[in-house]
């Protein structure tokens, strides 16, 4: 889903001229996915709501990248490219440390 989800994401900000409008049904259906999970029991069901919230997170992702290009400029972009996913880096390690400690 989320290979999917950055390749259509990639054409989908090609195309529109309203960028936060791909990013607001991203969001709505990714919180839609999290919220129908609990209450899907049956196999197809949920491999259909986790695919289609993966194809939502990697539109995020992918216009979270474009919006970042086309505030900063191609030529300027690098170093808050870097600092952006250096941010999700600690983010991704700090979490579960985080959550560990607050459940001890």
């Amino acid at each position: 889903g989320y290979v999917l989800g950055s390749l259509l994401g990639g054409v989908i900000f090609d195309r529109v001229d309203v960028t936060h409008a791909p990013l607001v049904v991203g969001n709505l259906l990714c919180a839609l996915g999290c919220a129908t999970l609990p209450s899907l029991s049956a196999l197809p069901s949920l491999a259909a709501a986790i695919s289609t919230q993966g194809a939502c997170m990697g539109l995020l992702d992918t216009g979270g990248n474009v919006l970042l290009i086309w505030l900063q400029g191609p030529t300027r972009v690098e170093p808050y490219m870097q600092a952006m996913h250096a941010a999700f880096a600690i983010g991704a390690v700090a979490s579960p440390l985080f959550i560990e400690w607050a459940l001890t």
